[in-house]
């Protein structure tokens, strides 16, 4: 949630009125018991030049001293988000054109739940959620829980 929010915040705030900021999240692969979601933030802002991306991620760093004078922050939140993808075993990429926008974006693996057995638990048709898919990557089974004790009773709830 932090590294969406943070890619978002800052895409928003480098992007003057009138541009585009664009949010992708797409499922890649279905792999061991692991999915691989795609992440995306691309803006029409202002954009960076190669040296300005070379520094993006330092500590206490923006893109040059206009930037911090002009749109304000610490320099640090690229710092926080690569380290948290890090932490998720993943590396974030930038594409950027100087007056033209930037993208980044990033890969992480989550837990798949089989929701299959969840559905036999509850006594609920399979079939009725077939594309159900749920990416968690911790408390499973408490989220899943949750999850079909709602839909349960939503659909008792249709059927009286």
């Amino acid at each position: 949630k932090e590294i969406i929010t943070n890619l978002i915040n800052n895409a928003i705030k480098f992007t003057p009125r009138g541009g585009e900021v664009t949010v992708r999240i797409l499922k890649k692969k279905i792999k061991d018991n692991k999915v691989k979601i795609y992440f995306e933030v691309k803006d029409t802002g202002i954009g960076m030049t190669p040296e300005q991306i070379k520094k993006i991620f330092e500590p206490f760093t923006q893109a040059d001293s206009s930037t911090t004078k002009h749109y304000g922050g610490t320099g640090l939140g690229m710092t926080i988000v690569k380290k948290y993808i890090e932490m998720m075993g993943s590396d974030i990429k930038v594409a950027s054109k100087y007056k033209e926008g930037t993208t980044f974006y990033f890969d992480l693996d989550f837990e798949y739940l089989n929701m299959h057995k969840y559905f036999s638990r509850f006594g609920m048709d399979k079939t009725l959620f077939a594309d159900v898919v749920h990416l968690l990557d911790e408390g499973s089974d408490i989220v899943a829980n949750r999850l079909f004790f709602y839909l349960k009773s939503f659909l008792r709830q249709k059927d009286e």
